[in-house]
């Protein structure tokens, strides 16, 4: 499955006394935040630890998963919700079968980013060389952002994959407070759609 790192996405301003804060709707689109500034200083927020709520921080390293789709509607519906957060996922996708493959995100709130076998993972973005200051800024794949409208930007890759073929896969996401949603689903040759990414997947120490 995908693995990586999931981080503390900062608010504007925040009230300690009352518990609330103002979201940051500018930082998550920022190039010092993309190319790596969303870890913060790189420590863990813990329950004991008094923390900053106005700079990003890590909340786990190596966390992993098979299923990246998730929505918080009817958990997260004030500014007190602890819905600002982030992650950068990896991972090779092996096709068991050769054909043509579509890769969506159907929708997303704030920010999806996915690169696949670009120019970026001669860097240190995937895998077994995964950096968790992987710089995500600049040219990508797919990018799509939140508006009141509809996401916005290219929500969708559609490639041609050769089965037992490792094509690396990166997956970035950002929810800047309150509600948050991503759908992350693959289509296969056969025009079966599914976002449980088991079994097509697999990470460095999977394949090592």
């Amino acid at each position: 499955g995908f693995k990586g790192n999931a981080y503390y996405y900062p608010w504007k301003s925040y009230n300690y006394a009352s518990n609330t804060g103002t979201q940051n709707t500018d930082l998550y689109i920022t190039d010092a935040y993309l190319s790596g500034g969303y870890v913060g200083s790189g420590k863990v927020i813990t329950s004991d630890h008094t923390t900053d709520f106005t700079v990003p921080n890590v909340l786990a390293y190596d966390i992993t998963a098979t299923n990246l789709s998730y929505s918080n509607s009817g958990l997260c519906e004030t500014s007190q919700c602890s819905a600002n957060w982030a992650f950068h996922m990896t991972g090779y996708m092996i096709p068991p079968t050769t054909g043509n493959y579509t890769i969506s995100l159907g929708y997303i709130d704030d920010l999806g980013i996915i690169n696949m076998s670009a120019g970026k993972f001669l860097s240190e973005n995937c895998c077994d060389n995964f950096s968790p200051t992987g710089n995500v800024d600049g040219s990508n794949t797919v990018k799509s952002i939140w508006s009141s409208s509809g996401p916005t930007g290219t929500n969708q890759i559609s490639l041609y994959l050769y089965a037992g073929v490792a094509y690396p896969l990166e997956i970035f996401y950002v929810n800047r407070g309150a509600l948050g949603a991503i759908t992350l689903t693959y289509t296969d040759p056969s025009g079966v759609t599914s976002s449980d990414f088991s079994g097509i997947i697999y990470h460095y120490d999977d394949i090592d």
